[in-house]
């Protein structure tokens, strides 16, 4: 049976997405991981109260077609998620998945009250402060959104999570697990201890660049779903012309049993659906992911910055003089900066590393105390906030 179904589509057609959502359903055999009248929450990235053209969240159309083709399963559906500044709310009238979820009468779940859960088999993460619409329901449905992030590589399946734990929250985890591979195995453990009935990626639209909220939007024509968050992120990592491998939350998750990070060994199925007067149909194709993904490849996609070079991987953070003079970091730039002050209500650090000192108030970074976990560059809702590479990090290839 295949562990990754493939739907490609060039647009956001929402019939079309019904019809290759149900063959997708079919050949991955998922029915039966569902039973009539289970609470099902549907986690839609909603990172900001932004609309969806410009890629920064998952898109209505998937949103519906997904909850439609749920929906036959006889399961009482809800929705929501945890945005970084916005209210779950605005957020979801935004980017439209509110007024689609209206439609179809599934309510959006608490994601303001927390739960304090207790993650007792977690390698870094022993408790975590779940949103109460997750903490109530009987399983979770992930639709992620395909963008670059410059602390993990990429956001698709497996950060998705992080937005069960409500607002401000989880920006105290970044000052927990300051090192990335610690922070990407607390993504891993919240995927572990969640563990989703299935995971969707919409890709049809994907975000290069200054990911994940001021990038570019790019036509990547497919959505992506599975069972298997690492074989899902594997995928949609190739699709972006990356590697798998040096995406540390699909290395981890693989290692935590979540799928494979080894596309050649993962069989997949391809869907190209189309309609025939009222009959669903389309062309199927069968063979391995790397297969079936290396034509859909976007060859010269745009990557964010990340930390590469080895120095990054092995070196503390609490080195001073590498964190200040060495590791990449985030600057603003002082032409698309608005001097909004969310960069600095934003940062996690304790005292904060963002200041104003300057005449003209631009924001100024003590190097040594940021801890590099780009909530900055992620809430600047100017895109003004860069990641840059030092000359000495060139020199180190960091």
């Amino acid at each position: 049976m295949a562990r990754l179904a493939i739907i490609q589509l060039d647009r956001y057609d929402q019939d079309l997405l019904k019809a290759g959502f149900k063959t997708a359903f079919a050949e991955l055999g998922l029915q039966s991981g569902f039973q009539p009248g289970e609470k099902i929450l549907i986690k839609p990235n909603m990172l900001s109260g932004i609309g969806a053209d410009h890629a920064v969240t998952a898109h209505p159309s998937v949103f519906n077609a997904l909850a439609s083709c749920l929906r036959d399963f006889e399961v009482e559906l809800s929705f929501g998620d945890s945005p970084s500044l916005d209210t779950p709310d605005k957020a979801a009238a935004a980017c439209g998945i509110y007024d689609e979820a209206k439609a179809l009468g599934i309510p959006l779940s608490d994601f303001v009250s927390v739960v304090d859960t207790p993650m007792p088999n977690g390698k870094v993460m022993r408790q975590i402060p779940l949103a109460r619409g997750v903490a109530e329901s009987n399983g979770l449905v992930s639709l992620g959104k395909l963008k670059t992030h410059p602390l993990t590589g990429m956001t698709g399946a497996i950060k998705n999570q992080f937005g069960v734990i409500p607002g401000q929250r989880k920006a105290a985890f970044h000052v927990t697990y300051p090192r990335p591979e610690d922070f990407c195995q607390m993504l891993v453990d919240i995927n572990v201890f969640l563990k989703p009935r299935l995971y969707v990626i919409d890709a049809i639209v994907a975000m290069e660049g200054n990911g994940p909220r001021n990038g570019q939007p790019r036509k990547v024509g497919a959505v992506l779903v599975s069972r298997e968050p690492a074989t899902l992120d594997a995928a949609g990592a190739l699709l972006m012309g990356m590697n798998p491998s040096d995406i540390t939350t699909c290395r981890l998750a693989a290692q935590a049993g979540l799928g494979t990070c080894q596309l050649a060994d993962a069989e997949a199925v391809l869907i190209r659906p189309n309609l025939t007067g009222d009959q669903a149909s389309g062309e199927i194709c069968r063979g391995t992911a790397e297969q079936l993904l290396t034509s859909l490849s976007v060859k010269d996609f745009v990557r964010g910055r990340m930390a590469r070079g080895i120095l990054s991987r092995t070196i503390s953070l609490s080195a001073p003089l590498y964190k200040k003079h060495v590791m990449q970091r985030p600057a603003a730039e002082t032409n698309l900066c608005n001097r909004c002050g969310i960069c600095a209500t934003a940062c996690p650090a304790d005292p904060p590393a963002i200041s104003y000192k300057d005449d003209d108030g631009v924001p100024a970074f003590d190097y040594e105390r940021c801890i590099r976990c780009y909530c900055c560059q992620e809430t600047c809702p100017a895109g003004a906030i860069k990641v840059k590479v030092t000359p000495v990090g060139r020199i180190f290839g960091v």
